[in-house]
């Protein structure tokens, strides 16, 4: 856990296997090795995400920054949510960006934050070219973070568990948008 990107609220660690492993043993284990609080319902999406994520992990130890990263409220040294890319940029160089908080910190800015940051960092690296998102149609939040952030609506798909599926896009010629 070397690898941080600092906003003015957070710090964003990215995740490696050992202190997945450290979470999978014991989330005090977790919260020595970051040094903050890791609140019982962290992991947002649930537990099963660690295993899923270690194995990710061991399939491709040179992710590098295109992980997911611990997001941690500096303040309050609290693990708020985690975020980050699903892959390596694809052979058009595009990332897919994701991200989730715990209840008690959303509406507060922190996913624009994050979500901002994250984008950034993808835009510094010279074989990105978009950063892409996706959100179900009823998350309104999500797509107030990504439009807060420059992404525009770029379709909609039909998944075949999650039903109606919005794609958003930020393309590098678009990036900084105006803040």
């Amino acid at each position: 856990m070397t690898f941080k990107i600092v906003t003015p609220r957070l710090d964003l660690i990215l995740e490696d296997i050992a202190a997945l492993e450290a979470f999978s043993e014991s989330p005090a284990k977790l919260a020595s090795l970051l040094g903050a609080e890791v609140p019982p319902h962290w992991p947002v999406c649930g537990a099963d995400v660690i295993t899923y994520v270690i194995d990710w992990l061991k399939s491709d130890p040179e992710l590098g920054g295109f992980g997911a990263y611990f997001i941690i409220h500096r303040d309050d040294r609290k693990l708020i949510g985690d975020g980050g890319f699903k892959g390596r940029p694809n052979q058009s160089g595009e990332v897919e960006l994701g991200y989730s908080l715990i209840e008690a910190y959303r509406g507060q800015g922190y996913a624009t934050e994050a979500s901002r940051a994250l984008a950034d960092w993808a835009f510094s690296q010279p074989d990105v070219t978009a950063v892409r998102a996706e959100t179900l149609p009823d998350g309104f939040a999500s797509q107030a973070v990504l439009k807060k952030i420059g992404m525009v609506f770029d379709g909609e798909y039909l998944h075949p568990d999650d039903g109606r599926v919005f794609r958003w896009r930020l393309d590098r010629r678009n990036w900084p948008p105006s803040r």
